[in-house]
């Protein structure tokens, strides 16, 4: 079974074994283990007999087991009595590993009530020579989360492997001054979770803004069919950035109240600065909109721009060729009276018309900057 557990004590990476430890250290049914040992829980890939025990050993509400069954849910927090369902979303880039970002987490040094270390911001960087990789897709990985005074379930996929980094964190934890993690809360744990999964976010907004600024360079002198492709695969990535965005915030802000019973009065600090952080997230992400909206418009315009030239060449070159016709037609006519065809002053005279007509209305033009 995709299943592993990690105490303050030890960690337990086989299945069976795993599940042997929960059997015999958790009452069936039970949602609230205050007496019981602190304990993480993280289901990989879950197939149907490990939703099935999680479902059966745990009597989890059964909407949530079918959010369980039924992945691409939209980004929710559902309190149920003993414990909060947690629906998360982290966002890739096309061909990246999703390890996430680099950590943030506060000094492990510093108090429980002490505010994190500040974050860093997106960063533009400027390409002025793109590769042909930088227009790529942003899509995002869902993570469930059972939350308890007691506890902490993750049900993923194999590619949120920012919850590996994590773990390994935990496991790998060796400093004697400083509490295991897990005595600082499950809360804490999975605020260390969210806090890479923003991480993920600040990644995908800073390929978008490196984006938006390659086609602000390029609309001008590009505005081809190719260009209108990578605008509105950028528009799609910005969507589908705020559309995660949206409910991650809307959960954080009820993770970090105060009175919430499953989050320790000393870790809500923690997760209101993820929950800004979401808020940036969201603020940035409507900015970077606009400015694709603006990168469409100045695309409409370039186009409408070229045509305006195009005709106004194809006019001039018409208008040039009117005095020609009407040289050519009246010089064409066989009426003697008007014209002596066999004076060649006259020949030559009309040759001549043919050539500084054209060159004279050309320099009027020039002069007018209408060419």
């Amino acid at each position: 079974m995709p299943l592993r557990v990690l105490t303050t004590e030890s960690k337990i990476t086989d299945g069976a074994e795993a599940r042997r430890w929960i059997e015999q250290n958790v009452p069936r049914g039970c949602t609230k283990i205050h007496d019981r040992p602190l304990f993480w829980l993280d289901i990989i890939e879950p197939d149907r007999e490990a939703i099935d025990w999680l479902a059966g050993y745990f009597h989890f509400h059964p909407l949530t087991i079918e959010d369980l069954r039924s992945p691409n849910e939209r980004g929710k927090i559902e309190i149920y009595d003993g414990y909060a369902f947690i629906i998360a979303h982290a966002v890739f880039i096309e061909g990246s590993d999703m390890l996430g970002g680099p950590h943030h987490a506060p000094d492990q040094h510093a108090g429980h009530g002490d505010r994190p270390a500040p974050r860093r911001t997106p960063q533009v960087v400027s390409r002025s020579d793109p590769t042909d990789d930088l227009i790529c897709n942003i899509d995002s990985y869902e993570l469930h989360a059972y939350l308890s005074r007691n506890y902490l379930i993750t049900v993923r996929d194999a590619g949120v492997k920012l919850v590996d980094k994590i773990w390994n964190e935990v496991d790998n934890h060796q400093d004697d001054e400083d509490p295991h993690p897990l005595e600082r809360g499950p809360d804490y744990l999975l605020y260390r979770i969210l806090d890479d999964t923003a991480d993920t976010y600040f990644d995908a907004l800073e390929r978008t803004a490196d984006q938006i600024d390659y086609l602000e360079d390029t609309v001008i002198d590009r505005p081809d069919r190719e260009l209108l492709n990578d605008v509105f695969t950028v528009k799609r990535n910005l969507v589908t950035i705020r559309r995660q965005a949206t409910p991650m915030r809307e959960s954080l802000n009820t993770l970090s109240n105060p009175g919430n019973a499953f989050v320790h009065p000393e870790n809500q600090i923690y997760l209101r600065d993820v929950h800004n952080l979401m808020t940036t997230v969201y603020e940035l992400a409507d900015t970077q909109r606009d400015s694709t909206g603006g990168v469409l418009d100045a695309y409409l315009s370039s186009v409408n721009n070229n045509l305006s030239t195009v005709m106004k060449r194809l006019t001039i070159i018409s208008t040039i060729f009117l005095p020609i016709s009407f040289i050519v037609g009246f010089g064409g006519m066989n009426f003697t009276r008007f014209i002596p065809y066999d004076d060649p002053i006259v020949f030559w005279g009309l040759m001549a018309s043919l050539v500084i007509v054209p060159a004279v209305m050309l320099l009027w033009f020039y002069r007018s900057r209408w060419i």
